[in-house]
């Protein structure tokens, strides 16, 4: 199956993985509801290098069914990015900046402490039409045209700077969004991008990194390729390093009279790390289901803690939910549903003494790991044993050892 880059409208891009069909991660189920699932395949393209989803959910689809649900993005680097700003040409603390999603409101909030004065946010109901604030970054991309931007143009004016941050990985047409991004631009001015940067993700196999709303997976190089075919150059970037995903921050200008002749072509890595990744996740599938189903039968009882879109990718594309009891998670607002896709039951994380589980699976920040593991003492008393899912963390499942990590005790 070849289809159109959605980045860089030139090449095609061909499928490296069908994962069938999956559920939408925050779609959280009542007992006995099936919930909706949709096709999820990974492709590539060979001029950008950009992994993409084949076939992109729905934008209503996305959209949290819930308003409890929350994404926490990382913004330890804030402050790094608002020097990136103020060291730019031309600008001042009364340069004119626009953010683009609710993303961007810490960071508009930390360029307000540090004296910028003239910030405005894109209101999702009063500038998109939305019929809510708080939608997807899907809906917000896909309400963000050519129209509406001429809409914020004729009673806002132009910025000088416009900020975009974890938003253009949910693009459903990078290259028509960042056409649509240039022209709130005044003469001169710059783009302020930040996306997850999925190398190490992808180079130590990290599944739960995949994930139904985020349709591209960029790195440093390809995101900077990317942007040079979209007619942007590059002022300034940096890379902040973070448990599971990095994060890429970009500088870039409106660069129309630029010879793609010299954009360079990905790498021969580039091009076969996605590749590498989705054989190398068919592997994992086998060794998990052969170890843990050997574990169930033996009489272990396994439960996963984290019930967010990196355990429910785990579960699902990895087909071992049935070999689960339950979903651990102290949010009571999750209590009494289940997980999309898996169906496994939510409860509170005194069930994993409850109901004598002896293997926790991890799905939460690496750093927020040994919080939890230090509160289960009981647990740890009976022989109860914790690893976990990102290849990031000390107890993390080790592809090729998992039989040797998980055994009854």
């Amino acid at each position: 199956m070849m289809v159109r880059c959605r980045i860089c409208q030139k090449g095609e891009y061909k499928q490296l993985f069908d994962f069938g069909c999956q559920p939408v991660s925050h779609h959280f189920l009542e007992a006995g509801e099936e919930g909706e699932t949709n096709p999820m395949a990974l492709g590539q393209c060979s001029t950008c290098g950009v992994p993409q989803l084949m076939e992109p959910m729905p934008a209503h689809s996305m959209n949290p069914m819930f308003d409890w649900i929350k994404f926490n993005e990382p913004e330890n680097h804030l402050l790094d990015i608002v020097r990136m700003i103020s060291s730019l040409d031309g600008i001042t603390k009364d340069s004119r900046i626009l953010g683009i999603s609710k993303h961007d409101k810490p960071l508009l909030g930390q360029l307000s402490r540090e004296g910028f004065n003239r910030l405005d946010q894109i209101s999702e109901k009063n500038d998109l039409g939305l019929s809510q604030e708080n939608a997807s970054e899907a809906l917000v991309q896909s309400y963000l045209n050519r129209k509406t931007a001429a809409s914020i143009i004729a009673r806002k004016g132009l910025f000088d700077i416009i900020v975009v941050r974890r938003l253009l990985e949910h693009a459903f047409d990078v290259s028509s969004l960042l056409g649509v991004l240039k022209s709130l631009l005044a003469p001169g001015g710059n783009l302020v991008l930040e996306v997850p940067d999925c190398k190490d993700a992808f180079d130590r196999i990290d599944v739960s990194s995949l994930w139904e709303e985020h349709i591209s997976y960029f790195t440093e190089n390809s995101f900077e390729r990317s942007l040079r075919l979209n007619e942007l150059q590059t002022v300034e970037k940096q890379t902040f390093l973070y448990p599971g995903e990095n994060a890429l921050v970009f500088i870039a200008k409106d660069y129309k009279n630029h010879s793609q002749s010299h954009i360079d072509q990905p790498s021969k890595a580039e091009l076969t790390r996605a590749s590498a990744f989705a054989e190398t996740i068919e592997k994992f599938r086998k060794e998990l289901l052969e170890v843990f189903e050997t574990y169930v039968s033996k009489g272990g009882k396994i439960a996963i803690l984290g019930a967010g879109h990196r355990s429910c990718t785990f579960l699902n594309l990895l087909g071992i939910g049935k070999l689960l009891e339950f979903v651990v998670d102290d949010d009571s607002n999750k209590h009494s549903l289940h997980m999309p896709g898996c169906r496994l039951p939510i409860r509170k994380s005194s069930s994993l003494v409850d109901e004598g589980i002896s293997l926790c699976l991890l799905a939460i920040n690496p750093q927020s790991e040994a919080g939890f593991m230090n509160g289960q003492e009981e647990f740890k008393r009976r022989g109860g044993q914790f690893l976990s899912i990102s290849p990031d963390s000390t107890h993390a499942l080790r592809i090729g050892s998992i039989a040797k990590q998980v055994a009854i005790k």
